[in-house]
């Protein structure tokens, strides 16, 4: 969510009225470059940093648009709505994890792909064979990160 220096000192004024010597324009002119601060370190993590080697994601809930909605820039539009520093991104999901109920990642971030904000989106299916108790965990973390895809990947 984008918030103006205004919307914080609407919020704060009737509180900040009450302290011994407060500058309803320093404390607005402070919150103004408290924002442009964190914007440029924000447009610097995502526009300047070069791309990372690749993401790995394993059992990941994010194609789920309940998830995907909660998502930093899920309201933005275009190329802000999503993180510009991955290189290459590697998707597991195991067969019957609950967590990751939507195994496929690429048709839900394609557009990072039209964008050209990343090289590739690879989503891989996998049996995970971690067990809890006498039951099957498909989405236990051990029972990724030993199987071979996902070593070849974490490696």
């Amino acid at each position: 969510m984008d918030i103006s220096a205004e919307q914080v000192l609407l919020r704060w004024r009737p509180t900040l009225r009450q302290a011994d010597g407060f500058d309803n324009r320093h404390f607005a002119a402070q919150v103004r470059q408290y924002l442009l601060d964190h914007q440029r370190i924000f447009e610097a993590m995502t526009f300047m940093l070069p791309p990372q080697t690749r993401l790995v994601t394993i059992g990941s809930p994010l194609g789920d648009e309940n998830v995907k909605s909660r998502l930093k820039g899920a309201q933005a539009r275009s190329h802000r709505k999503y993180p510009h520093n991955i290189g290459r991104w590697v998707n597991s999901t195991a067969e019957d994890d609950y967590i990751s109920h939507d195994p496929t990642l690429a048709n839900d971030y394609r557009k990072m792909l039209q964008l050209g904000l990343t090289a590739s989106i690879t989503d891989r299916q996998i049996y995970n064979l971690a067990i809890r108790g006498d039951n099957s965990n498909p989405h236990h973390g051990a029972g990724y990160l030993i199987h071979p895809q996902v070593c070849r990947e974490v490696k």
